[in-house]
């Protein structure tokens, strides 16, 4: 099945640019502002579709088709990625990947699994999140601690938080069998450097990894608030180089020293 590249794949698009800044080296991606016309899906795919409205099929067709156009980056021929029991994708043996879509933006990132160990990645349109999405989204800490903060550049802490907690449940979900609650997870952001951790609010996971060794990063443009969320194969301790001082400086959460 001749699968090609999505038109509007294009490097040279700023905010595309800024969200593949997000990921680390050996990360391949691939992007849509969702204009474009997919091809058909795998016989396997489109099973796992059959019953959806037209909407989803197009949305899920154009994922798929930024997945298999970021798995031929790192040398892989078109396959089917079906769905899995969780409804997560179905990576090919020895890759991690995942898969954004909200309107107009479809993206798609992978890794093979030997310089990754999971990965997660959320797009969300710029806009505020709802104070009553916020009450299911966040902690009460994380409300107290944003409604201080100086605002972002567009939207507003809150979906950068929902965006965030999205971007870890992709990257953690999938390996460890375990579907956090949004307040199982509380997030502590720094904006100055765009980055972001993670940590448990509530009970301990036995198959969950350690959060420590995620690293997250963000960016907000005015159109769309962008997450990653990585865990290394090689990161054995928290990614952040920073004295405490500095990054207590430097976080959403003044007040409280981050995880080190």
């Amino acid at each position: 099945m001749n699968q090609g590249l999505p038109s509007q794949d294009d490097a040279s698009h700023a905010g595309w640019v800024a969200m593949r800044a997000l990921f680390p080296l050996g990360v391949h991606s691939a992007f849509s502002d969702a204009r474009d016309e997919p091809p058909p899906l795998f016989e396997a795919e489109a099973r796992s579709m059959a019953n959806a409205v037209p909407a989803r099929q197009r949305e899920f067709a154009l994922g798929r088709w930024c997945a298999r156009a970021a798995l031929g980056k790192a040398g892989l021929a078109a396959a089917a990625i079906p769905v899995r029991d969780d409804r997560s994708p179905a990576w090919p043996a020895g890759f991690v990947g995942s898969i954004t879509h909200c309107a107009g933006f479809v993206g798609a990132v992978v890794a093979r699994a030997d310089v990754l160990e999971a990965i997660g990645f959320d797009v969300e349109p710029a806009e505020p999140l709802s104070a009553d999405l916020a009450r299911l989204v966040c902690t009460e800490a994380e409300i107290s601690w944003m409604h201080r903060a100086p605002p972002p550049p567009s939207a507003d802490w809150g979906k950068v938080l929902f965006c965030a907690k999205e971007a870890v449940h992709k990257c953690i979900a999938p390996r460890s069998g375990v579907m956090l609650d949004f307040r199982e997870v509380e997030v502590n952001v720094y904006p100055l450097d765009g980055t972001f951790s993670a940590r448990l609010a509530t009970r301990d996971y036995p198959t969950l990894p350690d959060l420590s060794r995620l690293q997250g990063r963000f960016a907000v443009d005015s159109a769309f608030v962008s997450t990653a969320a990585s865990i290394s194969v090689s990161c054995q301790a928290s990614p952040r180089t920073s004295t405490t001082d500095d990054r207590q400086a430097n976080s959403l959460f003044s007040g409280k020293a981050p995880p080190s």
